[in-house]
């Protein structure tokens, strides 16, 4: 692990965030709408050809990618069409409680939201695959079902997303003669830890994979164990403000997992700029692509060398 994430660790330990580098984080307001323009959509094109890391069998359990946005009218003509259009590949439907938002979005009630339905989720039958939509936000998880059934990855399972951003962008549009504002995305994965140990990787983690071997949970007498740590920073290229979460739990019943989500949110002040001179469809993927980044870079820096390769590099 690099000895920067670490000290972002030791950091989090002590209730205190780390900052990108005031170089980093210089604001981009001065540039030109046009020209802001041209460097988000080459952004946007240039993530698109990045290459993540890439595991034959990787600790993955499931995974979620949420796309948000400005409230918008979430009446029942606007359901109905979302639902018949996405009923041949989603053809469980349900009504949900509504999701509320991570810390890092602007802010909004869900007690506001409109009845009957606050929100819908649709899935396959086998129920592994959950499109989840409200009000604010738009959501896809994949869930692992046991079967032999292996990681999917990100580009699959985010063209499904942004196939249904789409599908919704376009009803908005015709149901409201307005066009969705977006505010943020959301990438989250949850791992198994069957490489490592809770308290072995806990040691691993704080210790830069140096630590000696010491006693498991079990041994102190510990019916749980958990650990969160949080990291941020501002994407100057991208227009966003990001950051991620690592959490570990385990106890009880519970198997050792390991929870890293991202989350990104574009800057205060460039949002309307940014909504008037992009598609919608351009930016959800520019901000996807950009949440993705970043839970990847966290998760990467979280296992040692070692333990990746059980998970047999491609």
């Amino acid at each position: 692990m690099r000895k920067s994430t670490n000290a972002v660790c030791a950091r989090c330990l002590s209730g205190s965030v780390v900052t990108a580098s005031p170089s980093a984080m210089t604001s981009p307001r001065g540039i030109s709408r046009s020209a802001r323009q041209a460097r988000l959509l080459w952004n946007t094109r240039a993530m698109a050809h990045d290459q993540s890391p890439a595991y034959v069998r990787p600790p993955v359990r499931q995974a979620g990618f949420t796309i948000y946005f400005e409230p918008l009218n979430f009446d029942m003509p606007l359901i109905l069409r979302l639902q018949s259009e996405w009923d041949d590949d989603y053809p469980v439907i349900r009504q949900a409680r509504p999701s509320s938002r991570r810390h890092g979005l602007p802010e909004v009630d869900i007690f506001a939201a409109s009845w009957p339905m606050p929100a819908i989720e649709q899935s396959t039958p086998a129920l592994n695959t959950i499109l989840s939509y409200q009000w604010d936000q738009l959501s896809f998880r994949w869930n692992f079902d046991g079967d032999g059934e292996s990681y999917p990855g990100y580009s699959k399972l985010s063209t499904q997303l942004l196939e249904r951003f789409r599908d919704l962008a376009s009803a908005v549009n015709d149901h409201t003669d307005s066009q969705l504002k977006l505010q943020g995305a959301q990438c989250s994965y949850t791992n198994s830890l069957t490489d490592a140990s809770s308290f072995g990787w806990l040691r691993g983690f704080l210790g830069e994979w140096r630590a000696e071997p010491g006693p498991e949970r079990e041994d102190m007498g510990f019916e749980y164990v958990g650990f969160r740590c949080r990291r941020v920073d501002r994407n100057a290229p991208v227009g966003t403000d990001r950051e991620a979460w690592i959490q570990l739990d385990e106890g009880g019943k519970k198997d050792a997992e390991l929870d890293v989500w991202a989350i990104v949110a574009l800057q205060q002040g460039d949002t309307d700029s940014d909504s008037e001179t992009l598609d919608p469809n351009e930016t959800a993927k520019r901000l996807m692509d950009d949440a993705h980044a970043y839970a990847i870079d966290t998760f990467e820096s979280s296992f040692s060398e070692e333990i990746k390769k059980l998970w047999e590099p491609k």
